[in-house]
């Protein structure tokens, strides 16, 4: 993916002391040379909320505003160039989501949207 001005602006924008772009933000955290925690003029010492100042920085990169990682957004030796289907998204969704009744939600986007015996959305 070619980066973009406005990608660049909405990253600039963010107030976070680390950005991961189309990746999971943990690989982030584990570069010693990248940096996380709170960015700066985000805190104060009296309400610190995500922290006051950064860890890593192992370069000593001086005046750091922020690490951020970007990654391409399609994985194509995964998806295989195709988009995921809407049945799949919904079903992890439900799955990832915590929910312990994620099993009977998952039926009904099966019996709803793969076989088609539940009405798209119930009336009101």
């Amino acid at each position: 993916d070619e980066r973009s001005a406005a990608l660049d602006e909405m990253v600039r924008l963010l107030e976070y002391g680390c950005v991961s772009v189309n990746c999971w933000a943990a690989l982030s955290y584990s570069n010693a040379l990248g940096v996380w925690g709170g960015a700066p003029g985000s805190y104060q010492p009296a309400a610190p909320m995500s922290g006051l100042g950064f860890v890593g920085n192992a370069a000593r990169v001086p005046s750091v505003q922020k690490a951020v990682v970007l990654s391409a957004f399609e994985n194509k030796s995964v998806v295989m160039g195709k988009p995921m289907p809407l049945i799949v998204a919904e079903s992890l969704t439900a799955l990832v989501g915590g929910d312990r009744l994620a099993p009977l939600k998952i039926m009904g986007i099966l019996l709803r949207r793969g076989f088609g015996l539940l009405p798209p959305s119930l009336p009101a």
